[in-house]
């Protein structure tokens, strides 16, 4: 069950009305304290593409975004199109970043909701959806 936040964004997500083109949506947390650090940055673009078949492409060195991200970044953006066919949209992670200390699962996870929430242009408060 996703929160009201997440809702929010899925149902909003639901509503637009991709066009012919492409949207890029960019996500970052950049969080340090004494206790756990935050690092993620992503780069998000869904194109409109008749006659696909929902592609996903990965288009970041493992340098920008190391694989072992792949999960983290998926489960988020499935979960927001869950609800609405992706047969004629392809989704692309262009860019990112990482850092070798603070960069973690749930950076990434937060990261891709904001990039996704961009790119519909959705304001993300700083703690809206995790």
């Amino acid at each position: 069950m996703a929160s009201e936040s997440l809702r929010h964004l899925i149902d909003a997500y639901n509503e637009f009305n991709f066009v012919n083109g492409s949207y890029t949506g960019h996500g970052k947390i950049i969080r340090q304290s004494s206790g756990a650090c935050k690092y993620a940055q992503i780069s998000i673009c869904i194109e409109v593409a008749p006659q696909c078949v929902g592609i996903f492409e990965w288009k970041v060195t493992d340098n920008q975004i190391p694989i072992y991200f792949l999960d983290d970044i998926l489960t988020p953006i499935k979960t927001i199109c869950s609800e609405r066919s992706m047969s004629d949209l392809k989704v692309s992670i262009v860019d990112g970043a990482n850092h070798v200390v603070d960069s973690n699962s749930v950076s990434f996870q937060i990261a891709t909701v904001r990039a996704m929430a961009d790119l519909i242009g959705i304001e993300v408060p700083d703690n809206r959806y995790y």
